[in-house]
This record gives structure tokens, C-alpha cells and sequence, in this order.
């Protein structure tokens, strides 16, 4: 019995020695992770999408109403997105997210029928249909966000942290409409532009040394957006703009990479 005990205690003692090797081993890597020159890729999924399109109207029309198109980041869809980092010094990340899209349809012309008509003028009957003009469309967006968070660890939880940050916001958005008619003037265009402020505060959690999953809340969020109609080229363009204070904004999820 005493020689088991003794087995059972060097064993024990074996094990503790080892776990606290390894326990160490792990805070070195947690520590490395937020450490300087450390980079990050992560996939964002959130309601985090603050760049609004403002469409290209027909020029054909007799008056145009302002469009102020911001809207609430509530009443917005779910949004996929990227988001890199840089620790440029220990526990403070630059980061940057981009997005870009462009859209194109092109146009087709008017194709006439053949109708059969009486001696007054009316249609008696279609022997080839007639094809209307489709307008030709261009939508470009792009926008982005950079910031700076600065993060702090957890003493007893060293592979929780949690960051609190701020950035700037940047967003474009140009749209363009050529219609195939005789009464047209040119190319119509509508153009918006979002400018933006944001804090940030989150958490991150350590799956691996390399692994991370995180969420993110914006306490606060500034908006302001102008947008712009212009039917036709000889006119000036019609403006509208528009401001929203949002607050526990964005709320978004993160699963990331560091290296």
C-alpha cells in the first residue's frame, strides 16, 4: 500500500509539474498573439453594412423629389465581410475592413412591330410583337473602415480579452442610366456618400494560440450621408442629406485568424 501511495503521488506530482509547464507555454502563446507585428484576417457577420446606394432615375420624368437614403443599420440585412489587422504595437490593432461592388446591364434597342390596322388607324391585329428599349445600368460601390482598437487580457481567463476601440468610415456609391429613347437627354446619375464615426468595444476568445472567435458592439455610431439625383446632364443636381446617432450598434460576429 505505502508503495502505492508513493507511485501515486510521484504521478500526481509528475502530472502538476506538467500542466504547469504547459499552462505557461499557453499564456507565452496568448500573450504572442496580441503582441507587435502579429497579424489578423478575420470573416465578419453582422449588421455592420452603413453604405447606402442612391439608383439612377429616368430623365423623362416632368419633377424629382430629394431622396435621402440612410437608413437605421436596424432596418438593414445581414452583411458577409472581411476585416484585417496589423498589431502595430503590443495589445494595439489597426484595423481595415473593404468592401467593393459593381454591377452592370446593358441595354438593348427598340425594336418596332408590324400591326395590321383598319382604314381608321386602329390596330386590328399584331403579325410581329413589338420590343421595347431596355436602358442600360451601372451601380459601383465601395466603401471601408479603419480604426484602432486597444485590448486587455484576463488575468485568470488568459485566453479571453476584450478590446475597446474607435474608427472612421468611408463609403461611395455612383450609379449610372442611358435610356434608348428619341425624348432622352443623356445619361442620368444618382451618387451617394456615407462618412462615418464609430467606437468600439468587444470580446475575443482564444480557440487556439492561431483561432479566434469574437463579438463586437458599437456603443456609439455617427452617421452622415449626402445624396444626389441628376436625370440629366444641363441641370444641377438635386441634393438631400442626412444624419443618425445610433447607439449599441452593429452588433457583429467574428471568426479569425492570427499569425
Amino acid at each position: 500500500m505505502n508503495k502505492f501511495l508513493i507511485t501515486v503521488a510521484v504521478l500526481l506530482s509528475s502530472f502538476v509539474s506538467m500542466a504547469q509547464t504547459e499552462f505557461a507555454t499557453e499564456r507565452k502563446n496568448v500573450s504572442e498573439s496580441y503582441a507587435k507585428n502579429r497579424c489578423t484576417v478575420a470573416t465578419t457577420l453582422g449588421y455592420n453594412k452603413f453604405y447606402t446606394t442612391q439608383l439612377a432615375v429616368s430623365g423623362l420624368k416632368g419633377s424629382y423629389d430629394s431622396a435621402q437614403a440612410l437608413e437605421n443599420w436596424v432596418d438593414q440585412g445581414l452583411f458577409v465581410g472581411i476585416e484585417g489587422g496589423w498589431f502595430f504595437s503590443d495589445n494595439y490593432k489597426l484595423t481595415l475592413e473593404f468592401g467593393f461592388n459593381h454591377t452592370y446591364n446593358p441595354g438593348y434597342k427598340y425594336v418596332p412591330g408590324v400591326d395590321i390596322k383598319d382604314n381608321d388607324g386602329k390596330v386590328v391585329e399584331t403579325l410581329v410583337p413589338t420590343y421595347n428599349s431596355v436602358s442600360s445600368k451601372s451601380n459601383t460601390t465601395y466603401g471601408g473602415v479603419i480604426g484602432v482598437n486597444r485590448y486587455f487580457q484576463f488575468t485568470k481567463s488568459p485566453k479571453l480579452s476584450a478590446y475597446v476601440g474607435a474608427g472612421f468610415g468611408f463609403a461611395h456609391g455612383v450609379s449610372a442610366l442611358k435610356e434608348d429613347k428619341v425624348a432622352s437627354q443623356g445619361v442620368s446619375y444618382g451618387e451617394s456618400y456615407t462618412f462615418s464615426g464609430i467606437l468600439n468595444t468587444g470580446l475575443e476568445y482564444l480557440v487556439t494560440s492561431n483561432l479566434y472567435l469574437g463579438i463586437q458592439v458599437s456603443p456609439f455610431m455617427y452617421n452622415y450621408n449626402v445624396t444626389s439625383l441628376k436625370p440629366i446632364p444641363v441641370v444641377a443636381p438635386l441634393k438631400a442629406d442626412a444624419s443618425d446617432f445610433s447607439f449599441l450598434a452593429r452588433p457583429t460576429f467574428k471568426i479569425g485568424f492570427n499569425f
